[in-house]
């Protein structure tokens, strides 16, 4: 890895969340959360009141897990929701699956997806993995050559600065296959 790289993953770092927030109080769940949350790179921060589930909130983690066994997140996942700053952090809720109702009141109150716990637990790797590692999407047309102007514009600007010779013979091939394609095209 280049020292080019390193500085790009550096600054992609100081931008890309790196923990998840779990609101429970349950210690067998918190174990799975903390080993799945490590095996994807990131760590989890457990809570256990919604003062800190707050305050993880606007430290923009990347993913909130909720315990609906656990009271206050209601009106914690509403006002998650309704703030510009928090509103796209994903929020998983899970419970149990008799608790249909809470499990309902979840996703009304905004959570991303309300699942019971055999679910949640089956998918929290799959999750995390998704989250804390999106592929990468690329703009239509990322790959196109740059057009004709800008291609023989660079080309003059790197000759009139004193580039080397490979430079601009480099750019005004560039520039002449650019043509050649726009020829062959039309």
């Amino acid at each position: 890895m280049s020292d080019r790289d390193t500085a790009h993953e550096l600054s992609l770092s100081a931008v890309r969340p790196d923990f998840v927030v779990a609101f429970t109080g349950d210690l067998l769940f918190a174990v799975r959360i903390q080993e799945a949350a490590s095996a994807a790179g990131a760590r989890a921060e457990i809570v256990e009141d919604a003062v800190a589930l707050r305050r993880a909130f606007d430290r923009w983690p990347a993913l909130a897990l909720i315990d609906l066994s656990k009271d206050g997140w209601e009106e914690l996942v509403r006002w998650a929701k309704t703030q510009p700053h928090t509103r796209a952090i994903p929020i998983i809720a899970y419970g149990s699956h008799v608790a249909t109702e809470a499990l309902q009141r979840a996703r009304a109150a905004g959570c991303d997806h309300a699942w019971a716990r055999s679910r949640f637990v089956a998918e929290l790797p799959q999750v995390l993995n998704r989250v804390l590692h999106p592929p990468v999407r690329w703009v239509a047309g990322w790959d196109a050559p740059p057009p004709e102007a800008l291609t023989l514009a660079v080309a003059q600007a790197l000759t009139a600065a004193g580039a080397t010779a490979d430079i601009a013979a480099f750019l005004q091939r560039q520039h002449q296959m650019v043509s050649a394609q726009s020829v062959a095209v039309h």
